[in-house]
């Protein structure tokens, strides 16, 4: 398959329902998306999600990443990606000539990845990022009781939805 378009809107997906018999070998095809929503505050702990290069498909399953082409490229994202990634299900469908769907074959459930909890205070984390706003510095916080880290700020940052959402040429270089 070659995508034409990603980011579809939801009358976008409609319409080609709608004209499905007249689109033959057009398919929508959904993937799983990454969305941070405290966006540069954590990109130092939290790191970002990317598209798989040739270097890191050598290294994985590939057949793991049919759902989604993205791997953990930085931070927790990258040093968890085992165990926060999961297991892709299968399912075999028989279809008509029209393409629709008339038989189950078989269908290997999905294994969704595990949750990890982390000592980082988002809130704190936020806080001290927006005192560092006009400033290039880094700050980490450690609770003094167990050692656990409860900010690990880094100014400036950037918003690592830019990398797991797909950004313009024009917006990378920027």
């Amino acid at each position: 398959a070659i995508p034409l378009k990603s980011h579809l809107s939801a009358q976008e997906v409609d319409k080609i329902y709608a004209h499905h018999f007249e689109l033959p070998g057009v398919e929508i095809h959904t993937t799983m998306q990454r969305m941070y929503p405290y966006h540069a505050a954590l990109t130092p702990v939290l790191g970002y999600v990317g598209k798989l290069n040739a270097r890191e498909l050598a290294q994985i399953d590939p057949n793991n990443y049919r759902a989604s082409p993205f791997i953990g490229k930085l931070g927790i994202e990258h040093f968890y990606e085992n165990i926060l990634h999961g297991t892709t299900g299968e399912q075999g469908v028989e279809v008509n000539v029209a393409g629709w769907p008339q038989k189950n074959m078989f269908r290997t459930q999905p294994i969704a990845g595990h949750a990890i909890t982390l000592t980082i205070d988002a809130n704190f984390q936020q806080h001290i990022y927006a005192l560092l706003k006009h400033k290039n510095a880094a700050v980490v916080a450690i609770d003094p009781q167990n050692g656990d880290i409860l900010a690990l700020v880094s100014h400036p940052s950037f918003d690592n939805n830019f990398f797991a959402q797909g950004m313009a040429p024009a917006t990378y270089h920027q």
